[in-house]
This record gives C-alpha cells, structure tokens and sequence, in this order.
C-alpha cells in the first residue's frame, strides 16, 4: 500500500510539474495575447486589417490575417503570437520577431527593439492606463513608448496591441473585437 502511495504522489508531482511548465505564465502576469475565440478588426490608414485564430503549437497562437482596402483583400498572411514566463513577442512564422516585451513588465524599464543592428529602444511608461478606441475602453493598458521612432504602443489584456500613436497620430487601432 505504501508502495502504491509512493507512486500516486510521484504521478500527482510528475504531473503538476508538466502542467507548469506548458502553462508558463504566473497568476501575477498579465496575459497580452488574443483571446482566440474572437475575431479582431484593426484600422490603419485606409486599410481594415482582420485577425482569425487558426492553431496553436509550441511557438504560440496562429493568426490568419487578411488585409482590405475597401472590399477589395490586398494581402494576407499569417502571424504568431506567444507569451511565456520571460517575453511577449508577435512576428511572421519562422522568422524574425517584430514585436517583442521582455517580462516581467515593470514601469522604467528599458530594451533594444532594434533588428538588424539598428537602435530601437522602447520603454514601458505605464502598466495602469485607461484607453479608450472603436472596440470599446480598455483598462490596465501597458504604455510602451519607442524613443527612436517617437511611438507609443497601447497593449491590453487578453487583446495584445490595440492601438498605435506615431509622432502623435493614430496609425493603428482595434476597432472590433467580436
């Protein structure tokens, strides 16, 4: 009996040790992915940019994005997205990441963004802020401001980037979540 007690407990720990480590992100965290049982809509410019949940694997959450000027589709294509204990990133499949937030998240801090050698340095201005966009009023927004390109990054939980402000304008912004 205590053999099988033995067993149990070492089943019981194997197990939640397992379970930890494919569920990374602490009940402290905030999570900044999509939620994928919804469909995000996004304006930039004249073009209307649609993400749809399509899978998931051990790199992250696959987006089908397609993007419209009018009715008309002008591109499409496919992003990932994940978060983990140590980072947040988005960027095209088997490849470069293009949007990366080294955790844990803490007002001040400071990272290289840069690709390729080029200086980007971004800095987290505030984990608390109120946004509101299209697709309604968002709180605990994370503020990320780049200093090289003069743009500010609005992240919300569980909606990731909902909005974009380049030397004071309004480039992109979740105008759907559905």
């Amino acid at each position: 009996m205590k053999s099988l007690c033995k067993i149990l407990l070492t089943l019981a720990i194997a197990i939640s040790f397992n379970l930890s480590s494919a569920f990374p992100i602490s009940a402290k965290t905030i999570n900044y992915t999509k939620s994928t049982n919804k469909t995000y809509t996004f304006k930039s410019g004249n073009n209307t940019i649609i993400y749809k949940y399509s899978s998931k694997d051990q790199y992250g959450q696959y987006w089908n994005i397609t993007q419209k000027r009018g009715s008309k589709v002008t591109e499409k294509y496919q992003l990932v997205e994940n978060q983990r204990s140590d980072i947040y990133y988005e960027g095209y499949p088997e490849s470069d990441v293009g949007f990366f937030l080294p955790l844990p998240i803490k007002v001040g801090k400071k990272w290289d963004n840069g690709m390729m050698g080029s200086k980007d340095i971004w800095e987290v201005k505030s984990k608390t802020k109120t946004i509101k966009v299209k697709a309604g009023t968002f709180k605990k927004v994370l503020h990320i401001y780049s200093s090289t390109y003069k743009t500010s990054y609005y992240m919300a939980p569980n909606a990731g980037i909902i909005k974009t402000i380049v030397k004071g304008k309004t480039t992109y912004e979740l105008i759907s979540k559905k």
